[in-house]
């Protein structure tokens, strides 16, 4: 199957959990809570500072990203997990493409997610580690640009 068909099917398989929405875990819930939280504190990518340092050892060491990301705040939230904030020059329609298919390559599973026309956000599992991401079409704020916020934490 090519990548397009492939990504096409992901998409609908995340438009179709939609109406599940409504069907979130506390845990779902809290994520989004977290995520949330990077929107309050947003950078446009011609502005991002980019994070230095080493990421703490509950994020995944290859975690993809798309190109033309910038990860700009880490917020270490304990037991709840460390919350990446991240925006890219990138569509926000290429940016869920490469969720749906790069990230999912690279072994992020997706277990969950749903697809909206300005948003989507997703649970994942991979080798030793679970999350969620969310991302945002933010072009209102930063023309052209989409926020990306990634919760993840080791599994346990």
């Amino acid at each position: 199957m090519s990548r397009r068909r492939r990504c096409a099917v992901v998409v609908a398989m995340l438009t179709a959990a939609a109406p599940l929405a409504g069907c979130f875990s506390d845990a779902e819930r809290a994520a989004d809570k977290q995520l949330d939280s990077s929107e309050r504190q947003l950078q446009c990518s011609d502005q991002a500072t980019p994070v230095t340092g080493s990421y703490p050892d509950r994020v995944p060491a290859r975690l993809p990203l798309p190109g033309g990301t910038t990860v700009y705040r880490i917020e270490d939230r304990g037991k709840d997990g460390v919350v990446l904030s991240a925006v890219s020059k990138t569509p926000f329609k290429d940016v869920l493409a490469f969720m749906t298919s790069d990230f999912v390559a690279a072994g992020f599973a997706i277990t969950h997610g749903e697809t909206e026309k300005h948003d989507a956000e997703a649970n994942w599992v991979s080798t030793g580690y679970r999350g969620r991401w969310a991302i945002r079409e933010i072009t209102a704020q930063c023309p052209g640009d989409t926020l990306i916020s990634v919760l993840t934490t080791k599994r346990s």
